[in-house]
């Protein structure tokens, strides 16, 4: 496991910019694709229902040029809530420090929950999953592992990220995310949502976790990017290869 202070936020740019970079890349290839070999028309010239599916299949792959978002109806959302989200934790984050306010942290801890959630829904989305209906940001994040060491995100980044969110659980006594930084009691007036720990924080062990935190949401932001230039990569394959398909077929 790579330690946290080992992770420097300038490499963590600049990887993004990269990745943002082969996306428009893949972007441009697949436009200069489409125009100069006029694909679309050539598969109109294969004969019988083959020439219909092609045409179909090419028209929904390049339909999801332009935006990754259209892709799915509900991808754009996620990010707008979570770009709210993300900006409220910076306020919160900045008030609760120079206050040193340390019942702030109930709502810090609200927005990270949620922020966290939508990004990895958003990822999911783009994955072309089905939503899980639970709210377990940890068990989200896991189940998904695989898939998003796949798309490029390093493993100590991974597990980094990973620590955190167990860091953040540790305050909740549900695994329901979406409630336990909201209500002291659950739906019996029973004190087991927010832990004693959380009730007793003191502020030098806020400072330790804000720090902490500090590559947390840019590695989350991180993961929507590589997602997205997944779906860009996995156009370009697409068309590439059903490039060579078309051209293999006239040639008989």
């Amino acid at each position: 496991m790579t330690k946290d202070t080992t992770i420097d936020i300038q490499i963590i740019e600049k990887e993004i910019e990269n990745a943002i970079d082969e996306k428009d890349l893949y972007r441009k290839k697949i436009i200069k694709m489409y125009e100069e070999d006029k694909i679309i028309e050539k598969a109109g010239e294969i004969k019988g229902p083959k020439s219909s599916a092609i045409a179909k299949d090419l028209k929904e792959k390049f339909s999801l040029i332009d935006n990754p978002a259209k892709i799915y109806e509900k991808v754009l959302n996620f990010k707008n809530y979570k770009d709210s989200y993300f900006e409220s934790i910076l306020l919160i984050r900045k008030e609760m420090i120079d206050s040193r306010n340390n019942k702030l942290f109930y709502s810090y801890l609200f927005m990270i929950s949620h922020y966290i959630e939508l990004v990895i829904k958003a990822v999911l989305l783009n994955k072309n999953n089905d939503l899980p209906s639970n709210h377990d940001i940890l068990k989200i994040f896991t189940n998904d592992k695989d898939y998003l060491i796949g798309i490029g995100l390093k493993l100590d980044y991974y597990e980094y990220c990973e620590k955190q969110l167990k860091q953040i659980g540790e305050y909740a006594a549900t695994n329901d995310f979406s409630m336990c930084f909201r209500f002291p009691f659950d739906k019996n007036y029973q004190s087991k949502i927010i832990t004693k720990k959380m009730i007793n924080i003191k502020f030098s062990d806020i400072e330790r976790i804000v720090n902490e935190q500090k590559y947390l949401f840019m590695i989350f932001e991180f993961m929507i990017v590589l997602s997205e230039k997944e779906i860009y990569k996995k156009v370009y394959d697409f068309s590439k290869n059903l490039l060579k398909e078309v051209d293999m077929y006239l040639e008989k």
